[in-house]
């Protein structure tokens, strides 16, 4: 009792702990994970020390997995270049995720919370909530390209919706601005090259005709 005292003496001078994480080891040899808390409860015979433990090893299994899960998640998220935004059924800003080399509408502290209408020209910002709101009511992926001008050019982007919960989406947003240049040359060059051809062709099927339609040897030959 002596001894007892002297320790809960020493356990109020000093301030006591009252929780605690511990690693109990079994009679068969297994690692458990103890939570340890006390108090310290007077009654008329002296002072006593009231402990509580708890195993609360499936708890630090489950919070140690969904520590793993989201380093992973996050690593994922991190190796994707493409910007990603989530948006509320309202279109509200909610979230979203960048690197310092893209182009953002603003700093992350003046966007998030606000609507597409405050962000986007409104042509974009009709197509984006056009775009939500069939996400949401078909559970589909929904995808649109726009174009937004840049103090370094216009540049176009591509974004595929997707639905998350009831009534918020994802928005995977590429700039295919490179793609986009390379398309539209491959168009050009394709009617440039129609419309060289277009002459020549003309005049060689006019001459088919001619031959068609028969004539003296002479012409026929030239």
């Amino acid at each position: 009792p002596a001894h007892r005292q002297e320790i809960l003496d020493q356990m109020l001078r000093q301030g006591f702990v009252r929780n605690v994480e511990i690693d109990i080891v079994t009679k068969d040899g297994q690692v458990r994970h103890g939570s340890f808390s006390a108090d310290i409860i007077h009654l008329h015979d002296g002072p006593y020390l009231l402990t509580v433990m708890n195993d609360i090893t499936d708890r630090i299994a489950a919070e140690t997995a969904l520590r793993q899960s989201e380093a992973r998640n996050t690593a994922l998220l991190n190796a994707i270049p493409d910007l990603m935004f989530i948006f509320s059924d309202d279109g509200t800003l909610l979230n979203f995720k960048s690197t310092d080399d893209q182009l953002l509408f603003g700093p992350p502290s003046e966007i998030v919370g606000k609507t597409i209408n405050d962000i986007l020209p409104r042509k974009v910002a009709d197509l984006t909530i056009q775009a939500i709101a069939q996400t949401l009511e078909t559970g589909q992926i929904q995808m649109f390209e726009y174009k937004l001008h840049f103090p370094d050019g216009l540049h176009t982007f591509e974004a595929r919706l997707v639905v998350i919960t009831d009534n918020e989406v994802l928005a995977i947003v590429r700039d295919i601005s490179e793609r986009a240049r390379l398309e539209q040359m491959k168009t050009d060059f394709i009617h440039r090259a129609s419309h060289e051809l277009r002459t020549p062709l003309t005049t060689a099927m006019m001459m088919v005709e001619l031959i068609r339609e028969g004539g003296p040897e002479d012409e026929l030959q030239e």
